[in-house]
């Protein structure tokens, strides 16, 4: 790094250090550099592990002394300003109803439609425990024997990367035996002497949520969330901007789980509830539950440290 940008991150993290918040143009005026220096200051600074938050309130920045982990953003400030997303959620894979077609026409979707990555919001994989008598619903038992089928089954396109999180299916095997899954769709393991090698295309970003850091400052939620279908669609979301914190809340959250679609608006949060692709199982007719099977696309604008424009496609998927 050049002498002027080390003297000018030194004051950076010394401004900020200071334990105020600052407006970007009055960092960019105290450090005489630009708005893209200062915004190539702050990355490298983040990449270093100080957490630097963006107030959405009073659009200030400060340094965030609070430890724990679950606050980190996954930084996605390289993509561009104006772009297409896949969603996706709730795949389900090795169970007894998962559609390996259907999740195939997604990924054709995706495509199609230019999408330059997709979004996962948990339950990649069926598990074989997560209720009473699962294990004999599932097409295959063991963290190894699922992981096997994800790499193998799993849609891949050439050049689009999945970004994914664990779901309640995904994790219960990490819960029992210490064992996560997702790392072994990712990593791969040695089984019986063989090595099964991961899937390069598929990025785990963690167990049921993860901050994703979009540019400008605009933030993405990935949320697994727990609980059952509430009676009306949106209420678990509406519940939960109700919750959030209004001067971090993100700018977009992705939720799965419940496996139908909802999109509600909060504030400037944009709360999307995702279909799922699992077809009907014994558990759903069981408990009453609906379903809606699909995928999405979202076609995004970024300006001026806000989510400008917001299409997203709901393609029913059966």
């Amino acid at each position: 790094m050049k002498k002027h940008l080390v003297s000018a991150r030194e004051r950076l993290l010394k401004l900020l250090q200071q334990d105020k918040r600052f407006k970007y143009r009055d960092m960019t005026s105290a450090l005489g550099v630009s708005n893209n220096v200062l915004a190539d200051l702050i990355s490298d600074l983040r990449k270093e592990g100080f957490k630097i938050v963006h107030s959405k309130l009073d659009r200030t920045f400060f340094l965030s002394r609070v430890p724990t982990p679950y606050s980190d953003y996954y930084d996605m400030s390289h993509l561009p300003k104006s772009g297409v997303i896949g969603l996706i959620s709730d795949t389900h894979l090795c169970s007894d109803a998962d559609r390996l077609d259907l999740c195939e026409k997604a990924y054709d979707l995706f495509v199609r439609e230019g999408a330059s990555l997709v979004l996962h919001a948990g339950d990649v994989s069926d598990g074989w425990n997560v209720y009473r008598n699962h294990k004999q619903f599932v097409k295959c038992l063991g963290g190894q024997n699922q992981a096997r089928y994800v790499i193998k089954h799993y849609p891949m396109r050439k050049g689009l990367k999945t970004y994914f999180i664990g779901g309640n299916h995904d994790i219960k095997a990490y819960e029992e035996t210490g064992l996560d899954t997702c790392n072994l769709f990712v990593n791969g393991f040695e089984d019986k002497n063989e090595r099964i090698e991961g899937r390069k295309d598929l990025v785990y970003l963690g167990q049921y949520s993860r901050y994703l850091l979009f540019p400008e400052e605009v933030t993405v939620h990935m949320l697994h969330p727990r609980g059952n279908n509430p009676y009306a669609k949106s209420y678990a979301q509406q519940k939960r901007a109700r919750d959030m914190d209004s001067a971090t809340r993100p700018d977009i959250q992705l939720s799965g789980h419940m496996h139908t679609w909802s999109w509600i608006r909060e504030d400037y949060c944009q709360m999307l509830a995702l279909p799922g692709l699992q077809d009907q199982t014994e558990f759903f007719v069981r408990l009453g539950f609906s379903r809606q099977m699909g995928c999405c696309v979202m076609q995004y604008t970024i300006e001026n440290r806000r989510v400008r424009s917001l299409a997203v496609h709901y393609e029913v998927l059966e």
